[in-house]
């Protein structure tokens, strides 16, 4: 298995659900839903939870993700 791959099964990279995510980027959870649900910052709905990647967060707001 790749690196690569290896990260992505990290399991510790994703973020699971709105409160997770919120406290990643430093905001509160109403904001959090607020920006997911109109796409301004990565993220996905699985099921009904919300999930992102830290790493992918932490390239957007860095300016590296457009």
């Amino acid at each position: 298995m790749s690196r690569e791959n290896d990260e992505t099964a990290d399991t510790g990279e994703i973020l699971w659900g709105a409160k997770a995510i919120a406290e990643e980027i430093n905001r509160d959870v109403r904001q959090t839903f607020y920006l997911l649900e109109k796409k301004l910052i990565p993220g996905k709905k699985t099921g009904k939870m919300w999930t992102s990647s830290r790493n992918q967060l932490r390239r957007y707001f860095a300016g590296e993700d457009a």
